[in-house]
């Protein structure tokens, strides 16, 4: 397996999270969950991380 690193501002995130969203109301992609899930994961993290300063 190999891995990437994606860097996005936080408008690109959005529409992001906003396509997997709707991609997973016509399918049952486990793989676009997973992904969603990074992402909330990820936000969550920076979010923490912003406030720590």
């Amino acid at each position: 397996m190999s891995f990437m690193q994606l860097f996005i501002n936080e408008k690109e995130a959005l529409e992001l999270i906003r396509a997997i969203e709707l991609h997973l109301t016509n399918t049952q992609s486990e793989e676009a969950q997973k992904l969603l899930n990074r992402i909330y994961t990820c936000i969550e993290k920076q979010c923490k991380s912003k406030t720590n300063r």
